[in-house]
């Protein structure tokens, strides 16, 4: 859900609302020693000015568990497929993969990369998705998402120390295609392409660590836009990538991502600080908006279920419509 500014842009300022104003101000007029590349006052031309929630551990995508990180992530980096809304659909690829099932019961699938560079000039490769993917599945870098990478084939054994990383179902057969095999059929592949630990990196930038991912300096994009900016706590830049594929798709010369809570985020759009924030409909700014400030948004997101098959098949009486089909939670 996203609440644009004109909800609270009439709202009169209360003595709280002034004092945070105020101590606002005194923070950003102080020195920032923990500040690299830009800050929102070097952004001209077309700026979105967008609260991304409080800062996050990383930016790194085979690492981030926050939705806000991986609201960033999507900015700055671009996978196989892209999320329209109503499913995937080709992005980095040139089109949908073809598809062949092997007699062991794995499926390979072979993606054909159009031509890309990334934000520094250099050409996005199918070696940067296998050398992101391994790097993600590989147990000796203990990255967070490491389990969505579960779907390729040896995955399991290379979890439990039986294989080596080189054996993970992708592999780069020259710098245009990138062939993958899956331990089994699995009709939800390419909306996984989507998430951000399935996105390329480069292994000059990215190594093992995470650290690259707040830093400006050091990271590169092949997204719609480039990381230009970092102030620890209070807000990054991101700069339009020339060097974007599709670059004239792009409305936004800047976006200043700022970082405020739930609580704080109605306060700066009050202040025009921000223009945008996410939030859920449950918010009261949602709950009274009557002038069509807020706006339904699907999001793709990662979610595990669990279910307890004890018991299982139910009487018919226990049978509810939600669980029709399936074991009971």
């Amino acid at each position: 859900m996203l609440l644009c500014a004109s909800m609270l842009a009439g709202c009169g300022k209360s003595e709280e609302e002034q004092q945070i104003e105020q101590q606002t101000t005194e923070q950003e007029s102080a020195d920032n020693t923990n500040g690299i590349g830009m800050t929102s006052e070097d952004c001209k031309g077309k700026v979105l000015a967008w609260n991304v929630g409080v800062d996050s551990a990383s930016f790194d995508p085979a690492n981030s568990i926050s939705a806000d990180s991986k609201s960033v992530i999507n900015n700055t980096l671009e996978g196989l497929m892209r999320n329209t809304g109503e499913g995937a659909a080709p992005a980095m690829a040139q089109q949908m993969p073809e598809e062949k099932v092997n007699e062991d019961g794995t499926v390979t699938l072979t993606y054909t990369l159009r031509e890309a560079t990334w934000s520094d000039g250099q050409p996005v490769t199918a070696g940067d998705f296998a050398f992101a993917w391994k790097r993600c599945a590989d147990p000796e870098n203990q990255m967070s998402n490491a389990y969505l990478m579960s779907v390729l084939a040896n995955y399991d054994d290379i979890a439990a120390g039986l294989a080596d990383i080189e054996e993970l179902g992708v592999k780069a057969v020259d710098d245009t295609t990138l062939e993958v095999t899956l331990k089994q059929p699995t009709a939800y592949f390419n909306e996984l392409l989507c998430l951000p630990a399935f996105m390329p990196l480069r292994e000059d930038v990215a190594g093992t660590d995470s650290s690259w991912s707040k830093d400006p300096q050091r990271a590169v994009a092949n997204g719609p836009f480039v990381f230009a900016g970092y102030t620890e706590g209070k807000e990054l830049i991101l700069k339009k990538n020339d060097n974007y594929w599709n670059k004239d798709t792009v409305a936004m010369d800047y976006i200043v991502a700022r970082m405020l809570d739930e609580q704080m985020a109605p306060v700066g759009m009050a202040f025009g600080d921000i223009s945008m924030t996410a939030g859920t409909v449950e918010q009261p700014q949602a709950q009274t908006d009557t002038a069509g400030n807020t706006v339904e948004v699907p999001q793709l997101a990662e979610t595990i279920e669990a279910s307890s098959v004890e018991g299982y098949p139910p009487s018919q009486g226990e049978v509810s419509e939600g669980h029709r089909g399936h074991p009971p939670s």
